[in-house]
């Protein structure tokens, strides 16, 4: 399967299928609860964006690198996640 575009997809961990991230939502629908899944990502795409520009975000948190994570903004929670000074 290629990436064509995506940044990453998702391939089981028990018959290793390979889906892409709106196809399927929390595990493999052909192994159910046993399809645990893993993220792939495409390194070679990730690398053609620098980490300056996917970190140019205002805030000071994990969501600066938004386009790195393999997460739909529309999920991420209304909290500054990161960032901490500890």
């Amino acid at each position: 399967m290629s990436l064509a575009g995506s940044r990453f997809i998702l391939r089981c961990l028990h018959c290793q299928a390979r889906y892409f991230p709106d196809q399927i939502s929390y595990y493999c629908p052909t192994c159910e609860l046993d399809g645990s899944l893993d993220v792939e990502y495409d390194y070679e795409a990730i690398g053609q964006c620098s980490i300056e520009e996917a970190g140019s975000a205002k805030t000071f948190d994990m969501w600066r690198y938004q386009s790195l994570l393999p997460t739909s903004s529309a999920l991420a929670p209304n909290l500054h996640t990161g960032g901490s000074p500890l």
